[in-house]
């Protein structure tokens, strides 16, 4: 009799405890997927069919298979994920935790909103949620649910900080963040009005900067009608090309505030790419949703690589009701 490999039985022992799953051959088609994902390095369904066992002789039935259970209905991708997050973020070691929130718009038809960790030039998925929204902008009250839920992944005594681009620069987004406890350096945009209490009004792309130079503003109010603050600003003009890059924070602003800021653009979001980039309505709508499902692999490609392999042999002996 074939001998079980040792690292089947201990994810098996792993995501078999942390979940409620309805039927065992969803875990078994999990670990597949898991062992698929592994040896490929990347979310590939084409890739991954020479892994899933399957009496079909084509690579075509495999694929149904695989789309099958990802598209399955059953299956509560967020509960699943919810015990890979929280091991892996058990034992946080850094002083700052840094999540990043930004959006992603397909066929000009959908917006996907996600919120990740930022560790390592790596995005680790924390939290997603896709639109049938024509603009990549959305309104506020599209994620505050969103961040609620993802809070609770987030180890406690740790300095959280939000990074988010000029889509995101809502004050009751920024209020929001602050209930949280967390933190946020996000950037504005160039004819938001700021008030200073020595010089009155102002917009960034009034401000007159030489190429590498910078400047800080503290204890200023944002928008005219909201007067939202007060809230701390860095200016600065790229060296390079000239660009204007504005930075509002919770916290006294210093040159350190637009380090935190770029960590947003070291980041490899592991996304799969859409094989069929013709389709739209129903079908494009599930591709996402397909997407989203395979997140939930990446992640423990993606935290692996935070934890190392003892890190990873540490959470497959350990229960995630243990932690």
């Amino acid at each position: 009799m074939k001998k079980t490999p040792t690292s089947n039985d201990a994810l098996k022992a792993w995501l078999g405890q942390g979940t409620s799953w309805m039927h065992l051959g969803h875990l078994t088609t999990c670990l597949w997927l898991v062992a698929a994902l592994i040896q490929t390095g990347e979310v590939s369904l084409t890739k991954w069919v020479k892994y899933v066992p399957c009496r079909g002789q084509y690579a075509q039935s495999r694929q149904r298979r695989i789309r099958r259970w990802l598209g399955n209905s059953r299956i509560n991708v967020h509960r699943l994920s919810k015990p890979i997050i929280q091991a892996a973020l058990a034992t946080w070691e850094d002083p700052c935790l840094y999540v990043s929130l930004d959006t992603t718009q397909f066929w000009d038809e959908y917006c996907l909103i996600r919120l990740a960790v930022v560790h390592r030039g790596r995005a680790l998925p924390l939290a997603w949620r896709v639109l049938e929204h024509a603009s990549a902008t959305v309104a506020f009250s599209e994620y505050p649910e969103m961040l609620t839920h993802a809070a609770r992944y987030l180890p406690q005594g740790v300095k959280v900080i939000l990074l988010a681009d000029r889509g995101f620069i809502h004050t009751d987004a920024m209020s929001a963040v602050r209930r949280l406890g967390w933190h946020y350096r996000i950037r504005l945009k160039g004819n938001t009005w700021l008030w200073r209490s020595t010089g009155g009004w102002i917009q960034p792309n009034t401000v007159h900067l030489a190429l590498g130079e910078v400047r800080c503003y503290h204890n200023v109010k944002l928008h005219k009608q909201q007067w939202y603050g007060p809230v701390h600003v860095i200016f600065g003009r790229n060296n390079l090309n000239g660009e204007l890059w504005v930075v509002v924070s919770d916290e006294p602003t210093t040159i350190q505030t637009f380090q935190e800021y770029g960590l947003r653009f070291d980041i490899e979001i592991s996304q799969p790419e859409c094989p069929h980039k013709h389709l739209r309505g129903d079908a494009g709508f599930a591709w996402l949703r397909t997407m989203g499902q395979s997140w939930s692999y990446s992640l423990l490609s993606n935290y692996r690589d935070v934890l190392g392999d003892s890190g990873m042999r540490a959470i497959a002996g350990t229960s995630p009701r243990q932690r």
